[in-house]
């Protein structure tokens, strides 16, 4: 008995619905990591599968400066599975590299606030802009409001410590004065 295409194609797709399903039925924590690294899949989009894993009893944790990575990742827990933590792919329109400065400058030392962020990992505003719409302050004790806020109050560039700053023109007879401050927050 030879096996043409059709048959082989199916005897695959069974083997692979067959393992995902087991996977998804004894590790649902496993199985939502790995098909949201998986993405895009064009099958179900993320939501869906958060969703899902919620409703099999998975903790789903949001992208976090603190502890996320590019990739979602497992997290241990008490109870029988581990908690999922949304990794910064999750996050729209960040780069890897600029997920990469992040993670390198946190180093073990947590992040304090989010200038501490921009200042540490030396990324702009847009970067924090990003991450923080998607509420990944969350370790900072900052709300996806005020950590949008707090964003917006920055500019693109780390601020120095200390700017220097030309006092207004010279009225007559006066010179210029170069004076230091130290800048507001």
């Amino acid at each position: 008995m030879t096996i043409g295409f059709p048959e082989s194609h199916a005897a695959s797709f069974a083997l692979i619905a067959y393992a995902s399903s087991w996977m998804k039925c004894h590790h649902p924590d496993v199985f939502c990591a790995a098909l949201l690294n998986a993405q895009p899949m064009g099958f179900y989009a993320p939501a869906q599968i958060v969703q899902d894993a919620r409703r099999h009893g998975v903790e789903v944790r949001p992208v976090d400066v603190n502890h996320s990575r590019w990739d979602c990742t497992l997290e241990e827990l008490q109870d029988c599975y581990h908690a999922v933590r949304l990794g910064f792919r999750m996050v729209r329109d960040l780069a890897n590299a600029d997920e990469a400065a992040i993670v390198l400058a946190h180093g073990g030392e947590a992040y304090t606030c989010v200038e501490d962020i921009q200042r540490r990992a030396k990324v702009g505003g847009r970067v924090l802009d990003r991450i923080g719409h998607a509420a990944g302050f969350g370790s900072l004790d900052l709300s996806r409001r005020s950590g949008l806020w707090s964003v917006k109050g920055m500019g693109e560039a780390p601020l120095p410590l200390l700017r220097r700053r030309m006092s207004g023109r010279a009225s007559s007879g006066q010179r210029r004065s170069n004076q230091w401050w130290i800048s507001p927050r």
